[in-house]
């Protein structure tokens, strides 16, 4: 796709709202004219006449109206180059390149210098043509079918798309003051003072996108539970016996098509041999070896698929062992993980023990002393318990060790038994070769002297084990693939496995990381009400007065292990501004804000599998769009295996402080399951 293709494309998928080329009033026709699409001069024009794209020569150039064109809001009367040059600019690679300050933003002027220098990447920098716009497509190596792709997807689902931060009117918030309720602080400072730059993104008509060039669909995988996977897996491996059956069926000969090349086959035989038996003129004796060839070659043929058989099983059972040892050899890993985490606890816990002091003795620090022995006595507890730990997990480790090896051993008896089966093939291989030729021999003798009738028969039977044989090819070539593909399907599955067992056994290694509602500052603590909350499972949590848990998906309370786990490694404090919200919360929220609030029961709040945070590092806030927020989403999806979603990744702005379970929509999204 170039960028005419995609700028096409894509307006008529505006004015469709679909993937799909309209066949009514939004058809795009292409005219002959003078325009800004080069050499072959075709003007893109609506049904009702207007010009999709305008012109580019010089003069146009020059009057260019660059304050529009880097504007963060949609012009009332856009040109068709303002809308052409804004769609560009949206590009990640792009946008990076023409921001020669590095600010992030683009002005006017870093505009106009970039247009400068796209002008001119065809030759001619007096105007500006679909060429320059391709050069620098395929210099940059963007994917124009991602990004369509993305824009249809958005145009597609724009109502449904997860709204920005804010606590909805309700009980609880009644007291905050309205700056608060319709905004959350994502973008607190630490002069004591907030940003609403959040509420500020692109409304719905803003053609002002933000693709990212790198972008891959998402994988189902990646949302499913542990025990969905597992359910998964065998879904997929019930389907990996059935394309194995199908391979067999060709190599046994029962697959449908090969059945009826044999049956062929057959009555061309018979055919044939009654030919050779009735000719006259065929010397005598020769019918005999004639047919004794056949039936060797017949009994050869049945030995070489079974032996065919043998080997697609026993390959299959190779790749199932393959399988076993990937899943052992991850388990022992996570065991050595975990083993080596548990040394670091208790390397820790004995610093602990060194710095807990000691008792003088004397009367007047007596009470100082209890708490020093206490102190004392709860570090050497934990720390037998530790121990206790540590060697529990290395008799684990060192089972799982036995079971690796056994695996092993098992998978280098399996190879050699396959190497038997092919040496096998091999030799009936070489049978055959001998038995055809001997058969060409044959026929040659009967050739010299039978009838044309005989003749006709013989070329008909040959022509019939040819057959066989090409049908047999092609049928194989499929069933092969298809069986390659389930295997693939089952070995994706058991890495997901692997990595979530992992992930899972990962998070529990430690105790839950500790918020500190001290590295808070006072005046955001006071205005938005800050305090210690508990999640279901017990784990505390720090969170704004409104903020709420009590019916949140077990999914999503799980969830946030992962979460307060990347917010510790980075040295940041998290602080939730948003959970739990009713259909009615999130409707008044969208009577006051209008479409950027999901209307009720399609925001992710709703059913509790969704948080908007705020992040702190040293007593101050960290703004949604900076490095360290992006480097703490990453980290929360990668310690939760991919199951938490960023809103950071979506094409619209302003949600970079949103996360939620990946695929809530088809595993909570249900009346039964809403919040209130």
């Amino acid at each position: 796709m170039n960028y005419l293709e995609f700028l096409t494309k894509k307006a008529e998928a505006a004015k469709t709202g679909k993937n799909e080329p309209s066949t009514e009033t939004s058809e795009v026709k292409q005219n002959e004219g003078t325009s800004l699409f080069g050499e072959e001069v075709t003007e893109i024009k609506n049904d009702d006449g207007s010009s999709v794209f305008s012109l580019a020569d010089e003069e146009q150039l020059q009057n260019i109206d660059y304050d529009k064109i880097v504007s963060k809001e949609q012009p009332e009367e856009s040109n068709t180059l303002t809308s052409v040059l804004r769609d560009f600019f949206s590009f990640d690679a792009v946008k990076t390149e023409a921001d020669t300050d590095g600010d992030g933003e683009i002005s006017a002027q870093e505009a106009k210098d970039y247009v400068s220098k796209l002008a001119a990447k065809d030759g001619d920098a007096t105007t500006l043509s679909m060429n320059d716009f391709d050069a620098v497509i395929k210099e940059k190596e963007i994917d124009l079918e991602v990004a369509f792709n993305q824009f249809t997807q958005q145009t597609e689902t724009e109502t449904q798309l997860p709204e920005t931060s804010q606590p909805e009117t309700e009980e609880q918030t009644s007291q905050i003051s309205d700056d608060v309720s319709s905004s959350i602080p994502t973008d607190y400072s630490s002069n004591g003072s907030y940003s609403e730059s959040i509420t500020d993104r692109p409304s719905s008509g803003n053609s002002s996108y933000s693709y990212s060039e790198q972008s891959t669909p998402s994988n189902p995988l990646d949302s499913m539970s542990l025990e969905q996977l597992q359910s998964e897996k065998a879904t997929r491996e019930a389907k990996v016996k059935e394309k194995q059956a199908d391979v067999n069926a060709v190599n046994n000969g029962t697959n449908a098509k090969v059945k009826a090349a044999k049956d062929e086959k057959d009555k061309a035989e018979t055919a044939y041999k009654e030919a050779v038996k009735n000719d006259p003129n065929v010397k005598k004796g020769t019918d005999k070896d004639f047919e004794k060839n056949l039936e060797n070659i017949n009994k050869n043929q049945t030995k070489l698929d079974e032996n065919a058989v043998k080997i697609t099983d026993k390959e299959a059972e190779i790749t199932n062992q393959e399988e076993t040892i990937k899943s052992l050899t991850s388990e022992f890993e996570t065991l050595n993980s975990e083993y080596e985490s548990f040394n670091k606890q208790l390397s820790s816990l004995q610093d602990s023990l060194s710095k807990a002091g000691t008792p003088t003795g004397k009367e007047e620090d007596k009470d100082k002393d209890a708490q020093i022995k206490a102190k004392k006595e709860e570090i050497n507890t934990k720390i037998s318990e530790k121990n206790k730990e540590i060697k529990e997990k290395k008799k684990e480790i060192e089972a799982k060790d036995k079971e690796v090896k056994a695996a092993n051993k098992k998978l280098e008896t399996l190879k050699k038994d396959l190497e038997k089966l092919n040496t096998e093939k091999t030799k009936l291989e070489e049978e055959k070769t001998k038995l055809n030729e001997e058969k060409t021999a044959i026929e040659a003798t009967i050739k010299e002297t039978c009838t044309a009738e005989t003749k006709a028969k013989m070329e008909a039977y040959n022509k019939a084990v040819k057959n066989i044989e090409t049908v047999k090819a092609s049928e194989l070539s499929t069933a092969k693939a298809a069986l390659t593909e389930a295997q693939e399907a089952v070995s994706e599955v058991n890495t997901k496995i692997a990595e979530t067992k992992k992930s899972q056994a990962l998070s529990k290694l430690s105790d839950t990381p500790i918020m500190d509602l001290s590295s808070i500052p006072e005046s955001f603590r006071k205005k938005y009400g800050v305090t210690e909350k508990t999640l279901p499972d017990g784990t505390k949590v720090l969170a704004c007065s409104w903020s709420r848990f009590n019916k949140c998906q077990k999914e999503w309370i799980e969830l946030q292990q992962p979460m307060l786990r990347a917010a510790s490694d980075l040295g940041l404090t998290l602080v939730y501004s948003d959970t739990e919200r009713t259909v009615a919360e999130s409707n008044a929220g969208r009577a006051r804000k209008g479409a950027l609030v999901c209307k009720g029961g399609e925001s992710p709040h709703n059913y509790g599998v969704a948080s908007d945070i705020v992040l702190f590092k040293d007593g101050k806030a960290v703004g949604v769009d900076s490095d360290l927020q992006t480097a703490f989403a990453q980290k929360a999806k990668e310690y939760s295996n991919n199951r938490i979603e960023w809103g950071g990744d979506w094409r619209k702005k302003g949600e970079r402080h949103h996360f939620e379970v990946r695929g809530w929509q088809s595993k909570y999204k249900n009346p039964s399951n809403l919040v209130g």
